[in-house]
Formats: structure tokens, C-alpha cells, sequence
């Protein structure tokens, strides 16, 4: 979904595998323009909630 013009949207998804998460991050511009992004790995197994709350921290980071 675009945004509303002058909003900023982030994007996140995570996967887990045995244990390991990994998370991929991208923050645009309405307009599309890429302000970041990042992929970051745990070596830590948890549920699905907690490592897109941790994908959220590391954004805002």
C-alpha cells in the first residue's frame, strides 16, 4: 500500500529457521525513495512477535 504523501512507511520481515532469525528491514518515502533498509540475523530462536518487535527496535536504532 502507498502512503499518504510526506509519510513514511517501513516495511518488515522476519524468518526463523532452527535457530536462527532473520530479519529484513526497508523505511521509503511515499514516493518510493529508500531512506534505509538492513538485514540483520539472531543466533537466538524467537517467537514471531518478538523478532519483528526487535526488526522495529533495530529501525528506529
Amino acid at each position: 500500500i502507498k502512503p499518504l504523501n510526506e509519510a513514511i512507511k517501513i516495511n518488515v520481515h522476519a524468518a526463523i529457521f532452527d535457530s536462527v532469525v532473520g530479519i529484513g528491514i526497508i523505511a521509503r518515502y511515499h514516493d518510493g525513495f529508500v531512506l534505509r533498509g538492513c538485514a540483520i540475523f539472531l543466533d537466538h530462536k524467537m517467537d514471531i512477535e518478538w523478532v519483528e518487535a526487535e526488526a522495529l527496535r533495530e529501525e528506529i536504532m
